[in-house]
């Protein structure tokens, strides 16, 4: 990814194994995590300078990752002048 740093967190392995074998995702010079996104920005130290918040599954999306609580956590990981994206369908939250 151009040189690139990245983390990606998917809690479900075979989303990232399908986004690399049907949707020519790159192989990341960085970290791929299977685990939940909240518990993991929240154990997390680290900061970033691109946080992209993505969690559209075409139907229902996890409301614990559109919480008070959760954008406060991802606040607190963005370095100063850090920039986050989010890419979702709030109208399908459970």
């Amino acid at each position: 990814m151009h040189g690139i740093n990245v983390s990606a967190v998917e809690i479900d392995p075979v989303v990232h194994q399908f986004a690399e074998k049907y949707f020519g995702m790159p192989e990341l010079r960085g970290t791929v995590v299977h685990e939940d996104g909240r518990k993991f920005i929240e154990r997390n130290t680290q900061k970033w300078d691109y946080i992209i918040h993505d969690v559209f599954s075409g139907g229902l999306v996890p409301g614990h990752l559109f919480t008070l609580e959760m954008w406060e956590s991802v606040k607190s990981k963005l370095e100063d002048g850090g920039v986050l994206v989010v890419v979702s369908s709030l109208n399908s939250l459970r």
